[in-house]
């Protein structure tokens, strides 16, 4: 029992403690992530109103017809119904992971690694919006994409945030060697990495279970989608405040 009783505290101690405490001492890197994912989502969105094959080179053509044809066919979001959810929820379950894992280790480039995640990623999805955006679905990607996109999109940022807050012990070493300044940054990096994966999880099984549900009413999904944003905001922001 005392066993158990002490990796219960532990365990709680680590989500109630140690992770706000790493969050709030990567609070600043984490908004300029933020910023970085931000500017160039609008810079892909404004590249793709600019050049119609910007969004084909994005995503390649294969990608895009057959989303093309989707949208003829009544059902823009089929590519969310393509795959059995088990199967699905394994493959972006383990990509989402292996992207995440990048983000941090990348931040190993004294921080500049992650931030070029963001300067992808945004362009990324920048696109993606215009895409569906500029054929009258704003709606419709809104509700269904954000209803996994919240999560996913969110722990990309903090994980990039994690590998900046690592990369950053090789710059700002104060009084330590950059050795010891290197092993302070990165173990805050892991714990916020740690913290991020249940939600990356969460995220594929909403992807892989619920996304495709379109028919599930607007209103319901605009809650969802407004609860894991408002939940997002208060335990990786405001909370370690």
């Amino acid at each position: 029992m005392n066993k158990r009783s002490k990796l219960d505290r532990n365990y709680g101690a680590f989500w109630m403690h140690t992770v706000p405490k790493a969050m709030y001492t990567a609070r600043r890197v984490l908004l300029i992530s933020f910023i970085v994912f931000v500017i160039f989502s609008m810079m892909g969105y404004y590249s793709a109103a600019k050049d119609a094959n910007f969004v084909t080179e994005v995503f390649g053509s294969s990608y895009v017809t057959q989303t093309v044809e989707n949208i003829k066919k009544g059902d823009p979001m089929a590519v969310y119904k393509s795959q059995d959810e088990v199967s699905m929820f394994f493959g972006i379950a383990f990509n989402n992971i292996r992207v995440g894992l990048f983000a941090f280790a990348l931040g190993c480039i004294f921080g500049v690694g992650s931030l070029l995640m963001m300067v992808v990623n945004g362009i990324m999805i920048g696109a993606f919006m215009y895409f569906f955006y500029s054929k009258g679905l704003a709606v419709d990607f809104n509700l269904a994409v954000w209803m996994h996109g919240t999560f996913e999109i969110a722990m990309l940022i903090i994980e990039a945030a994690a590998g900046f807050v690592m990369g950053l012990g090789l710059i700002n070493r104060g009084s330590n060697t950059t050795l010891q300044s290197f092993y302070k940054s990165s173990k805050n990096g892991v714990y916020i990495l740690i913290a991020t994966i249940p939600f990356t999880l969460f995220a594929a099984f909403i992807e892989s279970f619920l996304t495709r549900h379109t028919e599930i009413p607007n209103g319901i999904r605009a809650v969802f989608i407004i609860t894991c944003l408002l939940f997002t905001l208060y335990y990786f922001v405001i909370y370690p405040m």
